[in-house]
């Protein structure tokens, strides 16, 4: 085997392409001019190309490039691949270059390229072994049709507009949203609300659905949103059925989704695989934020029961409504333990707030905002001010800038007339 850069691995790859009569290419990405720098071009080439179109990294007009090669070249999609992986029958190259921007081929000139390594394989058996994995991805892969290059060719502009080379892209799904609320893939993404769990009746469904294996055993269910939920949905769970809010994170309701009766069947993921983005996961300080709103969007939008809302429309009123949602950069988790300190503190010095501790530790955010809302001022800020200590009272706390955010306007300006400041 052979180490090579991307400068290297592009002359090497050019160079195996034209000595064979065949290639067998999974590449996720491609960019402007990839076909002529990798001389895909020529006559009598037999061409299969493996893509990840949906990613929404793909060129539009490189893709249809490929198309109009002739019927020598076959060009598929699998949303799935990540791979760089150049085969020919005598040879193959693997490893991190793409035949797009900073890869093997440049989208735009003067744009700085990433490091890349690949390595070049010539022992005959991990070259079968590879063209036999090419097999299993192609065998998982679509054609590509020009209806599907027109679909993401508006998502192709707005990766273009909203990650320039260089910029990496956010890996969280609500920091994804936050980068670029028009991106038309957050339409596949919902948030569902739920307060009550499935009914006995449902449970008994599921359980002989999975036990007769028309359904996978460890897939979740929901019950009476068969209307709600659609075919290719990515699901944020917010369980407000306890005494506290809790979010079991991502699902898929899978293309097409499985029904039986009112159930929809899911299945819990790691990663929301959205076009023009790459893997985004929940982080735990996002989840947080949506599970400390999740009573306001029942509010708004739900039924009593539960809701069903795109995701875009709950950030908005979010935002709108002063839950910002710069609250999932919020580390809950240190917010705790700023409360649990004051007290502490506050201990020492002789006072002990009622009940104080017991409801931090249970949730800590809802405890600030339930003093915050109190309609009379606890008894509490009084015994504080006279210790000369108001710096270990809730209503100090609020007001720090890195706290500010967990808060509404109307509690903020309720912290600061009772200490007499200007919110």
């Amino acid at each position: 085997m052979t180490m090579l850069d991307g400068e290297r691995a592009l002359s090497t790859v050019r160079d195996l392409i034209a000595r064979s009569a065949s290639a067998k290419l999974a590449v996720a990405f491609w960019g402007k001019g990839a076909v002529k720098r990798l001389g895909l071009d020529r006559e009598g080439l037999n061409l299969t190309v493996i893509c990840n179109l949906e990613s929404g990294a793909c060129n539009p007009a490189e893709i249809r490039s490929l198309l109009a090669l002739g019927p020598s070249v076959k060009v598929f999609s699998d949303p799935q691949l990540h791979a760089k992986v150049y085969w020919t029958p005598d040879a193959a190259v693997v490893g991190s270059s793409n035949a797009s921007t900073n890869g093997l081929a440049v989208e735009t000139e003067g744009e700085a390229g990433w490091a890349e390594a690949n390595v070049l394989v010539t022992d005959a058996r991990t070259v079968a072994d590879i063209e036999e994995w090419f097999k299993n991805r192609n065998d998982a892969a679509l054609p590509v049709t020009e209806e599907a290059i027109r679909r993401i060719e508006e998502v192709w502009k707005l990766r273009r507009r909203s990650a320039p080379p260089g910029v990496r892209v956010p890996e969280d799904l609500i920091e994804a949203w936050k980068s670029v609320p028009e991106h038309p893939a957050w339409q596949a993404v919902r948030i569902c609300i739920w307060t009550k769990d499935i009914d006995q009746t449902a449970m008994e469904v599921a359980e002989t659905a999975a036990r007769d294996g028309m359904v996978p055993e460890d897939w979740d269910a929901y019950q009476g949103w068969t209307a709600r939920l659609r075919d290719g949905d990515w699901l944020i769970d917010l369980d407000l059925s306890g005494a506290k809010a809790s979010s079991s994170g991502l699902f898929f309701t899978g293309e097409p989704k499985h029904e039986i009766g009112d159930l929809t069947f899911v299945r819990k993921v790691s990663r929301a695989q959205l076009p023009g983005w790459p893997p985004l996961t929940l982080s735990k300080t996002s989840a947080q934020m949506l599970t400390l709103a999740g009573q306001r969007l029942l509010d708004r939008f739900g039924d009593g029961e539960g809701a069903v809302v795109p995701l875009s429309e709950a950030l908005r009123f979010l935002c709108a409504n002063d839950q910002a949602v710069e609250t999932a950069t919020v580390d809950v988790d240190r917010f705790r333990a700023t409360l649990l300190n004051t007290y502490d503190e506050a201990s020492a010095l002789g006072y002990r707030p009622t009940n104080f501790r017991t409801m931090v530790l249970r949730d800590a955010v809802d405890a600030a905002r339930r003093l915050l809302d109190a309609p009379r001022q606890p008894p509490g800020l009084g015994r504080l001010a006279e210790l000369g200590r108001l710096d270990l009272s809730v209503e100090d706390i609020s007001l720090r800038p890195e706290w500010r955010s967990l808060f509404t306007d109307r509690q903020l300006e309720t912290a600061a007339r009772r200490l007499g400041r200007r919110p």
